[in-house]
């Protein structure tokens, strides 16, 4: 198996070796100019062959036994490629790395890179100048100049490695100084390298200087904005980059995605201003744009369409100081919604309008209930206009009842009892009477509720065994009591009570009183007796009793 390996390393070094010899044949060389390399001659090519075929001969079987090669250094840790290199725009400078190929009679590749001078030390050639060209004008220009030397093949040229710079950053970065970057470096990569910005820094006019001399703007503010690469380049060797203080500033506000103060920029537009503040917010029709602007003589305001404003001149007229107010009709001031929670087919957010949209509409573009939901136990709860709980409630939740004055200790016992916000509405009947009195129009933050269907009911309190027992249509209190257990020694039988699920409201168990799936049967304590304290009660009124008689006797007479 050695023997039939060596045989195909000794065939493949031979025809490598003809080849080199074919590519150095033929060339003839100027007075001045001086060979790339010696061309072997087919005789060399043998010789050098049977030298490497004793040093194989002298490895050792084992792989393991031999010395492995020296680890090449690693590259530096650059950006990837966020597009794919055009070989019509990509300019050749020193450190790139490419591919030299012949192809036709003589197929061969080899990896060659610029010198620092800018050539291409091409085989059988020599140094060919290629920087400044793109790698497809390199390409015909080597073409052009090594015809005699590769008449009966094609020279193609391929980039294999970008070559890597140093870019120098300056002003208000964290660490300004020189990074290596590389040809697929942008200007915010290399912003990135020095910290990113400092203090008062401008990202919408960061200065980026080629090494000839010519400097550009970039706003990079727009670029984060839009996503749009031309105001992000890619950058060059020899580039400098300046990142100067932030200027005056133009304030956008109402409905935007983003209100704020933007750093102002000679030539802004309104259009440009509004896409950095995120774009306009809700539909523009009807939409109007307050815009103040200081002069020598005071503050002027003026009000305009939106479409208006965005036409010229007005468009263009921008200026630092400048407050920008975007503004909605009062029928379509924000976009209003509700949540869908629970076993609705699709719960989620959706969009009404406020006071119109009513319930049934929401559950109806939510999928409908789940063949596991409980239309008797779903509710809509409202909060209040601050969005938060009852306050009065919350006060009288930090206080012990003894605390508590007899009408607020009876308030929190009513409120305890509720879900706060809860609309009063039988929600099957809604969803069974659309569009009628009984389904509510809902309101901008409403959370509908869809509660799961609970078949059993709740015993609580003074049981022998509270808990949940199944639900069977048709029974009364008693026998959901019974199935716990029965009452314990110390119940109040007089003061069991049924919670209803929808409601929350108690009820006062009758003859009439239906239970329901998820209703809730409270057996409460009965007090406790201090019969000492009643005897001394017992004996101070009899005492009080008796000296009123005493006294009525002793004036009777």
């Amino acid at each position: 198996m050695h023997v039939t390996m060596r045989r195909t390393r000794l065939a493949r070094d031979i025809v490598s070796a003809c080849l080199l010899a074919l590519l150095g044949a033929g060339h003839a060389y100027a007075d001045d100019e001086e060979p790339a390399f010696v061309p072997l001659t087919l005789g060399d090519a043998y010789r050098s062959q049977e030298h490497r075929q004793r040093e194989a001969d002298e490895e050792p079987e084992d792989a393991n036994e031999r010395e492995a090669p020296p680890e090449r250094p690693s590259a530096p840790d650059l950006a990837p490629l966020d597009r794919v290199i055009d070989r019509a725009t990509y300019v050749l400078g020193p450190g790139d790395e490419v591919a030299f190929g012949l192809w036709g009679q003589i197929n061969a590749e080899v990896s060659l890179t610029v010198a620092p001078d800018g050539r291409l030390s091409v085989p059988s050639v020599g140094p060919i100048a290629v920087s400044g060209l793109s790698v497809d004008a390199a390409e015909r220009h080597i073409a052009a100049v090594a015809g005699r030397s590769y008449a009966h093949a094609r020279v193609t040229l391929s980039l294999v490695r970008l070559r890597t710079f140093r870019v120098h950053v300056a002003g208000l970065v964290v660490r300004p100084g020189s990074y290596t970057a590389s040809a697929a470096y942008r200007l915010a990569d290399v912003i990135a390298l020095a910290g990113g910005p400092a203090g008062n820094a401008s990202m919408r006019r960061v200065v980026l200087i080629r090494a000839g001399g010519d400097e550009r703007v970039v706003d990079l503010s727009y670029y984060n904005a839009t996503g749009v690469v031309d105001e992000n380049p890619i950058t060059e060797m020899g580039d400098a980059v300046r990142v100067q203080a932030a200027g005056d500033s133009v304030g956008v506000w109402g409905a935007v995605g983003a209100p704020g103060s933007y750093e102002y920029r000679p030539g802004d537009t309104l259009q440009r201003l509004l896409t950095l503040a995120g774009g306009v917010a809700g539909e523009t029709e009807g939409m109007s744009v307050e815009w103040a602007s200081r002069t020598g003589g005071g503050l002027t305001t003026r009000t305009l369409s939106l479409d208006a404003a965005l036409q010229a001149p007005h468009n263009g007229s921008v200026r630092a100081g400048d407050a920008i107010t975007c503004r909605v009709p009062d029928d379509s001031r924000q976009r209003h919604s509700v949540q869908v929670v629970g076993d609705a087919k699709y719960p989620g957010t959706y969009a009404i309008t406020s006071g119109v949209t009513r319930l049934s509409e929401v559950i109806s573009r939510a999928g409908g209930l789940t063949d596991a939901a409980s239309p008797t136990l779903s509710f809509v709860a409202r909060l209040g206009l601050d969005g938060e709980v009852d306050p009065e409630f919350g006060r009288l939740s930090g206080m012990s009842p003894g605390e508590m004055s007899r009408e607020e200790y009876a308030y929190f016992r009513l409120r305890s009892r509720q879900r706060y916000g809860s609309l009063s509405m039988d929600f099957a009947k809604a969803l069974r009477s659309p569009g009628t009195d009984d389904d509510p129009v809902l309101f901008d933050g409403d959370i509908v509720h869809v509660q799961p269907f609970a078949n059993s009911v709740e015993v609580i309190g003074q049981v022998n065994t509270p808990g949940l027992v199944d639900h069977v249509a048709g029974n009364g209190v008693d026998y959901y009591i019974g199935q716990a257990g029965g009452t314990a020694w110390d119940a109040r039988s007089k003061g069991i009570r049924v919670i209803k699920a929808g409601t929350g409201v108690w009820e006062k168990p009758g003859s009439s009183t239906v239970i329901e799936p998820g209703d809730a049967v409270f057996v409460p304590q009965r007090e406790p007796v201090d019969y000492w304290a009643l005897a001394k009660d017992i004996i101070g009124v009899t005492a009080q009793v008796a000296t009123v008689v005493l006294l009525l006797v002793s004036v009777s007479q």
